[in-house]
């Protein structure tokens, strides 16, 4: 294991054991994967990659430099896509609440025609006593609206 991994990693001898330690508690189908695998994320912390040649270091930050950027310049050429819909949505739910309000007085509106209509069509209708009653009105000409040319 030490051998395998002397060029990519520094650490303390005791550190290899630990490492070998897990390996071996694994299923021995596993070993020889496991051998060619870094340390396992549990005690990767006692493992420190071995120094790498200055310009491999620069190239690799120029390398990630460049993903980077990539990344940020194509998620801000997202930005006005996200920023369309959700100014469309927003558009959208205020006609959904202008329509809303439109219905809600509609039904207002045929809420109290019904209201009116029930209370025209349930007043009493003609009794006994309403009828004795309107036989004592006398029909009387009337004079005040008629035509005098």
């Amino acid at each position: 294991l030490k051998e395998k991994h002397l060029h990519e990693y520094d650490t303390f001898d005791v550190n290899w054991g630990i490492w070998a330690t897990d390996i071996l508690s694994q299923p021995s189908h596993m070993h020889d994967l496991l051998v060619n695998r870094g340390p396992p994320i549990s005690i990767s912390n006692l493992f420190r990659p071995r120094s790498v040649p200055v310009e491999t270091a620069f190239e690799n930050f120029n390398y990630m430099s460049r993903i980077n950027a990539d990344i940020v310049t194509s998620m801000l050429g997202e930005i006005p896509m996200i920023r369309s819909y959700f100014e469309n949505s927003i558009r959208n739910s205020e006609d959904g609440l202008t329509r809303l309000h439109m219905l809600e007085n509609f039904l207002r509106i045929h809420e109290i025609q019904f209201r009116i209509n029930s209370e025209v069509t349930s007043m009493p209708t003609e009794t006994a006593s309403s009828r004795r009653i309107l036989s004592n009105v006398i029909n009387v000409e009337d004079f005040e609206h008629m035509d005098t040319n």
